[in-house]
């Protein structure tokens, strides 16, 4: 595991997405939330489409930041369809750490950097398999996308787990 120490704060994002593929990342990023008092909130890297935004259409109604803001519950969760997200943020929650999950309608480290600055995050948690991404992703984002969210986020520490 790889950290550049910068800066301080109390949220972290962890990128996830469903099933177990990021489970190692999530535990660390519980780890941190839980020894600081941290709200987590797990990036739901997957959660783009080249068909749609992942909220529900309704989302972008009049009076929807009632609705849906920019950190989701469980409840939201479930009713944007994403249950295995909303799952994660629940085992976290069981642990007595606030958590929330996070639906981005982009790609790339571009899109988790400028909610990381949104958010006022301290900390991002990601894989070391973002550093050998290949194919279509590759092409859009570059091929060391955790260089790239590292240089665009100088206000948080990234930490890189190895899972694998």
């Amino acid at each position: 595991m790889t950290a550049k120490p910068r800066g301080g704060g109390s949220t972290i994002i962890a990128v996830t997405g469903d099933g177990d593929r990021h489970a190692v990342v999530r535990r660390k990023a519980i780890d941190l939330a839980a020894a600081g008092g941290s709200v987590l909130i797990l990036y739901d890297w997957e959660a783009p489409t080249f068909l749609g935004d992942p909220l529900p259409t309704w989302w972008s109604g009049e009076g929807s930041e009632d609705l849906f803001s920019h950190r989701l519950d469980q409840t939201k969760l479930r009713a944007a369809g994403r249950a295995s997200i909303a799952d994660q943020v629940a085992e976290a929650e069981a642990l007595g750490i606030r958590a929330f999950g996070w639906l981005p309608s982009e790609h790339g480290p571009g899109a988790l950097a400028a909610y990381a600055q949104e958010q006022g995050a301290s900390t991002i948690v990601v894989s070391s398999a973002l550093r050998e991404v290949g194919g279509l992703d590759a092409l859009l984002h570059g091929a060391d996308q955790v260089a790239e969210l590292d240089e665009a986020t100088p206000s948080c520490t990234v930490v890189v787990v190895e899972d694998g």
